[in-house]
């Protein structure tokens, strides 16, 4: 559709150059209808000599149908420069505010539903206190595109169905498209996983795919990784390595990279997949220091994750961490291993403040495969 046009704008504009070089040379020389039409024949074109110059290097050649035509560069570059800027998923700048896909005022309430009730399922995704729903549309664009679309769900299909849509279309414009990691963008991965439009058919979930995307990232970025002093660093890795500038932002990595691996550890367990972040020695530092911390969330945070772990090596002593082996245990084995996470689950709940243990709390999305 858009070729069809642009040919069409070829074809006016060699018009348009042709009538213009007519009247040019009817006003100049009374015999260039003669040449004109010599031309148009078919018949030889003369040869170049001193009076008839040579077109110039700033030409392009264009296909015609007598052969190959030269016009000139500057009559072709505003075309080649429209092309160039054309974006099928919209420019950056045009996001759902600036297209009026939603209101001001509907982005303003989206964002109330959104801290009033639904950062229990994600408690990790933190949003200054002081920011407006512009700033956080300013400052981390896909979170705000993913949030709004999770608090449309409160608003029908209809609406949440096409915010959904369009922060996919900056998942595609920014992560696959351009190549661009961020912070902001394993939150906002998080949040449309912790709100997922349900597909139409089961083989069209993509739940798992987004969080082993957002994963991906964190590993790319040094998420999962104790970050090191500026000598320790390799010289190549230094852009490529998050910039951590305080304590404030060291605690939204934490948070972050423990949210992130409560997902991709639980969905890993529920569709039987490998999961590719694994936990190590730095999200065990990561647990100390959220533990520390005062905030429900964080403790949220720490008590989900101690039960996602108590779950990862049940599921490793009951042999379900491979579905591609066969594991049997025995009936005194099987005993003894349902006793030792009888007490461990036991524990876990003694240990869990009461002002965390909420509705809202047991109905996170942790599973545990203890036949």
């Amino acid at each position: 559709m858009r070729v069809t046009e642009l040919e069409k704008e070829i074809q006016q504009m060699r018009s348009l150059l042709k009538t213009s070089n007519r009247s040019s040379q009817d006003a100049s020389d009374p015999g260039s209808d003669d040449e004109l039409d010599q031309h148009e024949s078919g018949a030889e074109p003369e040869t170049w000599s001193e009076s008839r110059p040579r077109p110039s290097k700033a030409t392009i050649a264009l296909p015609g149908q007598n052969g190959w035509l030269d016009a000139p560069a500057v009559e072709r570059a505003p075309i080649f420069q429209h092309v160039a800027s054309y974006d099928p998923l919209g420019a950056m700048e045009q996001d759902i505010l600036y297209r009026h896909v939603i209101s001001d005022d509907m982005a303003r309430e989206l964002m109330a539903i959104w801290r009033n009730e639904l950062t229990p399922e994600c408690p990790g995704i933190t949003i200054p206190k002081d920011w407006t729903v512009f700033d956080l549309r300013d400052n981390k664009p896909a979170l705000f595109h993913a949030i709004m679309a999770a608090a449309a769900h409160s608003k029908g299909s209809a609406l949440s169905d096409k915010l959904h849509e369009e922060t996919l279309y900056l998942y595609a414009r920014s992560a696959f498209i351009k190549g661009e990691k961020s912070l902001q963008t394993i939150q906002a991965l998080l949040v449309t996983v912790a709100y997922y439009s349900p597909s139409k058919t089961p083989g069209q979930l993509q739940v798992h795919q987004w969080v082993n995307m957002a994963a991906s990232m964190a590993l790319e970025l040094g998420l999962a990784s104790k970050p090191r002093t500026h000598e320790q660093l390799p010289k190549r890795a230094i852009k490529s390595l998050q910039k951590i500038s305080s304590p404030e932002e060291l605690l939204e990595h934490v948070r972050t990279v423990l949210l992130l691996y409560l997902n991709a550890s639980g969905l890993s367990m529920r569709f039987k997949r490998p999961n590719i972040l694994l936990f190590n020695s730095w999200m065990e530092e990561c647990l100390i220091m959220l533990q520390k911390s005062k905030s429900l969330e964080d403790k949220r945070i720490v008590a989900q994750l101690k039960l996602q772990r108590i779950a990862d090596e049940a599921n490793t002593a009951f042999g379900f961490d491979d579905a591609s082996t066969s594991f049997t245990l025995s009936e005194l084995r099987m005993q003894i291993i349902l006793r030792i996470f009888e007490r461990r689950m036991q524990e876990w709940r003694n240990s869990v403040p009461e002002d965390v243990m909420t509705r809202e709390f047991l109905s996170v999305r942790v599973s545990v495969s203890i036949p």
